[in-house]
């Protein structure tokens, strides 16, 4: 019996101590099993870099011209600089005219930018190189439907239908229509224009524009200029058609009116640079900023309206004289090709 206890005694203190080490073990293991797992975690995050391009992410560039990087520069979630880990891919053609994207990818973590390369038909002068090429900025004003009964008040209205025929005619002959930049650089002769080059613009900001003109230039996605006196203008037409192809410019704020004794009697002519300065500052404030292309009052241009344009920062400036845009002239005193009612296809192709 003595010998039966004993041996019992001995059974619990055995199965005590196998417990006890079971304890033990299991206290060990889960102490340090969140440790591995903090460990483990930290190793296996993901680590992702971030790209930012320096400069625009459009790119302009003229036939023939060298694409310069702006640079850029990368990122990644710890803070740390791998701009040197950045994969760039150019495929730049800078002999053919046409858009392009320069690619930038880093790593495995998938981040890519896209900068947009536009390569413009109009090419680089040579040194001692002359142009011989002429630009026609055709100057319209109203239009008018007749299908709908109405008539034109004078030689400055155009039947709609007129105007989309001569619109049809420069799409389906690939005239090219340059930006107000190249302008800018064709007159001051740093580039040369295609041979088949035309600026359209409309003066005044008639209702007959928005009616007519500019639905008609979106169906054929060709850009033009409206110039607007935005003293009588309606902000809320340029929040309607400012993503269209039209482009507004200043026919200055309210100085489209009599006053002065030079030329057609604009009042412009007639103010004190300041004063005239004020109210073109004005006009380019209402129209977003815009200051690419002025069109004086009546054509009316003189030395201090010059100053006054140039010194409100405009890149040209345009009067009423009958002709073609020529390198070196004066960009601030460039004229423009009037057109007027009733000209046919023959006709218009002698203006271009």
């Amino acid at each position: 019996m003595k010998n039966e206890k004993k041996s019992n005694y001995i059974k619990i203190i055995f199965i005590l101590i196998i417990a006890l080490i079971g304890i033990v073990i299991t206290y060990t293991f889960m102490n340090n099993k969140p440790k591995e797992m903090v460990v483990n975690l930290e190793n296996d995050e993901k680590i992702t870099s971030k790209i930012d391009l320096k400069g625009n992410d459009t790119i302009y560039l003229y036939k023939n011209e060298s694409y310069n990087e702006p640079g850029f520069s990368a990122i990644n979630s710890k803070d740390i600089d791998v701009t040197n880990e950045v994969k760039v891919e150019n495929n730049i053609d800078i002999k053919t005219p046409g858009e392009y994207e320069v690619k930038y990818s880093i790593g495995e973590s998938n981040q890519e930018k896209v900068r947009k390369v536009v390569v413009r038909k109009s090419r680089v002068l040579k040194k001692g190189e002359k142009s011989n090429n002429s630009l026609p900025v055709l100057m319209y004003h109203y239009f008018y439907d007749k299908k709908k009964g109405e008539t034109g008040k004078n030689s400055n209205w155009m039947e709609i239908s007129n105007f989309e025929n001569q619109i049809n005619y420069l799409v389906e002959n690939n005239y090219y229509f340059p930006s107000w930049e190249e302008i800018e650089a064709f007159v001051e002769e740093k580039i040369d224009l295609p041979e088949k080059s035309v600026v359209i613009t409309m003066d005044d900001g008639n209702k007959s524009i928005y009616k007519l003109a500019i639905p008609l230039l979106k169906k054929y996605n060709v850009p033009a200029t409206a110039f607007i006196i935005t003293k009588k203008f309606d902000s809320k037409k340029l929040e309607k058609y400012k993503n269209s192809t039209v482009n507004f410019e200043s026919h200055t704020d309210n100085m489209h009116r009599a006053g002065g004794n030079i030329g057609h009697g604009g009042i412009f002519t007639a103010l004190p640079i300041d004063e005239s300065v004020k109210d073109l500052e004005t006009s380019i404030k209402k129209l977003g900023g815009n200051s690419n292309a002025i069109a004086y009052p009546y054509g009316d241009c003189t030395e201090n309206t010059m100053k006054a344009v140039k010194k409100a920062g405009f890149k040209v400036a345009f009067t009423t004289e009958n002709n073609k845009v020529k390198p070196g002239m004066n960009k601030y005193k460039l004229p423009r090709v009037r057109m007027s009612a009733g000209i046919s296809i023959k006709s218009f192709k002698r203006y271009l």
